[in-house]
């Protein structure tokens, strides 16, 4: 998956709403359920069981979840080491 396709799935899981975390990434509700989608179709699996009104994460969403979470965590320490290299 993508940085951004991460992004969205950490943030709905922590937000448990599309609606929330398109505000946060400053994108459309249908650019965050495109990106989850993604996901999903890359890898065959369901990641939230949605309604009209709810939204609850899977068993495998919730397992994924900390492995997303490690990797952007790693490549925002990237990043920010970039930037300091460039301070130097």
């Amino acid at each position: 998956p993508t940085m951004r396709q991460l992004e969205a799935l950490v943030l709905v899981y922590r937000l448990g709403s599309i609606t929330k975390a398109a505000a946060e990434l400053r994108v459309t509700q249908s650019a965050i359920s495109l990106l989850i989608r993604q996901i999903e179709e890359k890898f065959q699996l369901k990641l939230f069981d949605r309604t009209t009104r709810t939204l609850h994460p899977t068993a495998a969403c919730r397992e994924a979840i900390p492995a997303a979470e490690r990797i952007l965590s790693g490549a925002r320490g990237l990043a920010q080491h970039m930037r300091d290299l460039v301070e130097v």
